[in-house]
């Protein structure tokens, strides 16, 4: 064969075999939907048993959440929640990321799921909750989320890791690591983590762990206080208003927790 067709016949077989790997990579990665989610196995390592109970399991999470907090999955404006079942950033890490996906050009809410061995899967019900009130504060998507997390989720999720956030809160009190409520700011550094390549990085376990805890006990205090409506309330004025207490609460300022 002359070289050139030698040349050839290589490319042909190299693109053959390029498209036969895709086409399998394409079989093995699943995907369905539930009138309020598109879930998706980025792991490829799901079976479709596995697969299919996650995905009940998830659907009737949001149902129950949706209960919960009286809301809809505000699927006209934002579209259906993603689901994607992805590997641990970290070797048998688990839990769950919200974050903001684009498709066609459209913002559209996703939640990254990982280590899901546990039952349920550690961060579901919270990171659900943050994709039906997303807010740019981080103190109160998490009051919000870790509530959920704590009536719905699993017991062992971040960050109440077996206790509860009121528990976490009077040891932090007592050894005097507490972090005042009010030096947590909107974004993530004050809760000891930054953005790297775009993605959420920890720098200090120790505030991070402390920052959520307080926000968790301080958010069902605020609910079992005020009532779930006024914390509804809360979310919807901070839109236009950073951390409206007054407005929503009567409240001047940050109370001490009980």
């Amino acid at each position: 064969m002359p070289r050139s067709g030698a040349l050839a016949g290589v490319i042909l077989a190299t693109t053959v075999f390029l498209s036969f790997v895709a086409s399998a990579a394409a079989k093995d990665e699943k995907i369905t939907e539930t009138p309020r989610l598109i879930v998706q196995d980025r792991t490829h390592l799901l079976s479709q048993g596995r697969f299919e109970l996650l995905t009940q399991e998830a659907d009737r999470t949001l149902l129950n959440i949706l209960e919960i907090w009286s809301i809809g999955p505000k699927i006209q404006k934002l579209g259906k929640i993603r689901l994607e079942v992805t590997p641990p950033p970290i070797k048998n890490a688990s839990g769950a990321v919200f974050y903001w996906s684009k498709e066609s050009g459209h913002r559209v809410r996703a939640v990254r799921l990982y280590g899901i061995d546990a039952q349920p899967p550690r961060g579901l019900a919270h990171k659900l909750t943050v994709a039906l009130f997303p807010n740019r504060d981080k103190l109160i998507r998490n009051m919000m989320g870790i509530y959920s997390e704590k009536l719905l989720g699993n017991p062992n999720s971040f960050p109440m890791c077996g206790f509860s956030s009121d528990t976490w809160v009077q040891v932090l009190l007592q050894l005097k690591s507490n972090v005042p409520l009010s030096r947590l700011s909107p974004d993530h550094t004050d809760w000891g983590m930054k953005f790297q390549n775009k993605e959420p990085v920890v720098f200090d376990q120790t505030r991070r762990h402390a920052a959520y805890a307080e926000a968790g006990s301080f958010g069902e205090y605020l609910i079992r206080t005020y009532g779930i409506n006024t914390m509804k309330q809360f979310a919807h004025l901070s839109y236009k208003k950073e951390r409206p207490w007054k407005e929503a609460f009567g409240l001047s300022k940050l109370k001490p927790m009980p």
